[in-house]
């Protein structure tokens, strides 16, 4: 069999056709993966496109050798409707949503500037219709959202501490991961997208606490976390009676998070100390998530997969909870997650995660909770058994009234 028969049937098998003998350059091709398809198979010094020319070098490759890198990628997602979709004449056809080359790439989410170029790629597509493989099954960032908010359910509403041992999924969903199983799926999920960030020593953390104006807020035990005995109010991460220090990465932030209108109105102080960290942490970092993958990058398919739901599960997370007595139950989920991340979780190189770092519900910067207890926090020359977390820098303590403080809840 001759090269240009192969080549053929490879297209077939695909579902594209040639597109026109042009050349494009990677600044009209626009996405990053793409673009490196581009810089693998140079060969003109001129993109048929924008009409950009450089006699010095190579800047543009064939469009066909783009597409059939496109085409690859879509074949994971997508096939002939043929495939998957029951067909009925006298009812329309085929049973499902199916779709033309151009409506493929608007599911896509790809579109390129250059209209002639858009066209170009897509009418190679068109020589059948498409719809979404696997067409009446869950896709993965599907199933994990599902499973995630079965398990908040479960875990605030049927069984709190016995949660693990649910292996069946929602009757409504039974592809959906079950509650015993969407923990280590997430923790999978953030080892793909490698979320953990290493912390060196010298990070600053701000921590805020409301107080009369009367009272001066000095040491590393008034501004650390309480006491386990005294630890009556529950967390976001953290249920009662279980410690773990809460700051931010700047001060307005920690203001933010801790000064209530009422303060504002009732004349109460904020005094805001800075603890900075004498040894490494390393953080699950949900506050900077990385830039989702371009769709036509092959080796980050899985990463990107994960990021899907990743980003969906942090806006979960930084929902805003009114303290109205419900919070004791809407918080549950989310202290369950932590303890599976302190407890439960390791990182890629087998050690333990010290903390989350997470978006503030109250204006989206960086916050910060760390697994440490106020032992951890404090000073004390006569116990030289607990590793210091966290050391108060007295210098930079500040104290403002708390009406006076030139803060916006932004979200």
């Amino acid at each position: 069999m001759g090269a240009a028969k192969r080549d053929m049937m490879r297209r077939d098998e695909l579902g594209y056709s040639l597109g026109p003998d042009t050349h494009v350059c990677m600044t009209c091709i626009e996405d990053s993966a793409l673009g490196e398809i581009v810089e693998a198979n140079l060969a003109s010094d001129t993109c048929d496109y924008c009409g950009r020319m450089n006699k010095q070098k190579l800047i543009a490759a064939p469009l066909n050798d783009v597409i059939e890198h496109i085409a690859v990628c879509i074949n994971r997602d997508y096939t002939i409707p043929e495939n998957e979709l029951p067909h009925d004449s006298a009812e329309g056809g085929f049973q499902g949503t199916v779709m033309t080359g151009s409506e493929l790439f608007d599911d896509i989410g790809f579109s390129v500037e250059n209209e002639e170029l858009q066209d170009d790629i897509s009418s190679s597509f068109n020589g059948q219709l498409w719809c979404e493989e696997n067409y009446f099954g869950l896709k993965r960032p599907e199933r994990q959202r599902y499973g995630w908010d079965g398990f908040k359910n479960i875990v605030k509403h049927v069984r709190r501490f016995t949660f693990w041992s649910v292996h069946d999924a929602q009757e409504d969903e039974p592809e959906s991961i079950p509650a015993g199983q969407i923990l280590r799926e997430i923790g999978k999920a953030i080892l793909e997208a490698r979320l953990i960030r290493h912390m060196e020593v010298g990070q600053s953390y701000f921590r805020a606490r409301v107080h009369v104006p009367t009272e001066n807020l000095t040491g590393d035990t008034d501004l650390c976390p309480p006491p386990a005995e005294k630890a009556f109010q529950p967390n976001r991460m953290s249920p009662s009676g279980i410690v773990m220090f809460y700051g931010a990465e700047d001060f307005t932030t920690a203001c933010v998070e801790t000064v209530e209108a009422k303060d504002r109105t009732d004349g109460k102080a904020v005094t805001v100390g800075v603890f900075q960290t004498p040894r490494p942490l390393d953080l699950l970092d949900l506050a900077e998530l990385p830039e989702m993958p371009s769709y036509f990058d092959l080796e980050k398919r899985e990463a990107r997969l994960a990021l899907m739901f990743l980003y969906q599960f942090r806006r979960d997370l930084a929902q805003p909870i009114v303290r109205d007595g419900h919070e004791h139950i809407d918080y549950v989920p989310t202290q369950v997650f932590t303890e599976f991340i302190r407890y439960q979780f390791r990182t890629d190189q087998g050690g333990p995660v010290h903390g989350i770092r997470f978006p503030s519900a109250k204006n989206g910067k960086p916050n910060v909770v760390l697994f440490c207890g106020q032992a951890e926090c404090i000073e004390d020359p006569d116990d030289h058994r607990v590793s210091r977390w966290l050391k108060l820098d007295p210098s930079k303590t500040k104290t403002e009234i708390a009406a006076k403080l030139p803060i916006e809840w932004d979200k």
